[in-house]
């Protein structure tokens, strides 16, 4: 959905003044299926990982250049956060346009989610690999790999309160669709490789569906059931801002 690309656009924004800020980890829940010390022993890890790789990262040197402090939060006008948008439009198959909702999401982020970017920018070294490979193969638009940072925080383990589950959070039945086979022993849900695949099929049939991406995310989000009845109710307008409030709330902000 359109917010959830501007969201993206924010962690793109943010890159740069955040690799100063300390290590990337995140401890995980327990999962019963596996001993404690199991979970101890890849929890510890994953945080010398992303010690090492937030050493390796060299951002010092870049926040050095910009002569930013670590704890500084650097602030731009509506102008010149217009302006970005804009010249990313321009290069991106993803319009985004500056209103007052969007610059809101976007200063949101600025402000006071830089601990959720940082931890996922450090974990996306585990993934983005894997996800430019596979949009890749489906011809898909690179970008859409943030799509997983705002839909799991790059967790493959997350469960959403509904029950989707995974980097990409598929509910059970349309992980089934896609081949995600669950059993008492495994979720293929969690599977980074398969679900990825998966992810781009779904994409791309969202897509050839709507032929506009942002309804394609809104529809990703919320199902393409809420969105063809959103279009409706708006007296079948085609475009995302026609039909938002029409929309489940979570969609229309996430």
């Amino acid at each position: 959905m359109y917010i959830k690309s501007l969201y993206l656009f924010a962690i793109l924004f943010l890159m740069i003044p955040l690799w100063s800020q300390g290590t990337f980890s995140q401890k995980g829940k327990e999962d019963s299926l596996f001993p404690s010390w199991f979970i101890t022993t890849v929890n510890q890890s994953l945080d010398f990982f992303y010690k090492e790789y937030a050493k390796d990262a060299d951002g010092d040197s870049i926040v050095k250049r910009l002569n930013y402090e670590p704890t500084y939060i650097p602030t731009f006008t509506d102008e010149q956060y217009c302006q970005q948008l804009n010249d990313m439009s321009n290069q991106s198959p993803f319009q985004f346009e500056c209103n007052p909702i969007t610059l809101a999401a976007v200063k949101n982020f600025v402000a006071n989610r830089r601990s959720f970017v940082k931890i996922v920018l450090g974990r996306s070294a585990l993934y983005f690999d894997l996800f430019e490979q596979k949009l890749a193969e489906y011809e898909l638009p690179l970008e859409l790999k943030y799509l997983s940072c705002i839909e799991s925080g790059l967790r493959p383990q997350v469960k959403s309160k509904a029950g989707a589950l995974g980097l990409w959070q598929f509910m059970y039945q349309t992980g089934l669709y896609y081949d995600l086979q669950e059993t008492s022993y495994v979720d293929e849900r969690m599977d980074p490789v398969k679900a990825t695949e998966a992810a781009c099929k779904y994409l791309k049939k969202l897509f050839g569906i709507y032929g506009d991406w942002n309804l394609a995310l809104a529809a990703y989000n919320a199902g393409p059931g809420t969105v063809n009845r959103a279009i409706t109710r708006s007296g079948n307008q085609k475009s995302y801002w026609a039909i938002r409030r029409f929309l489940p709330s979570e969609t229309q902000g996430g």
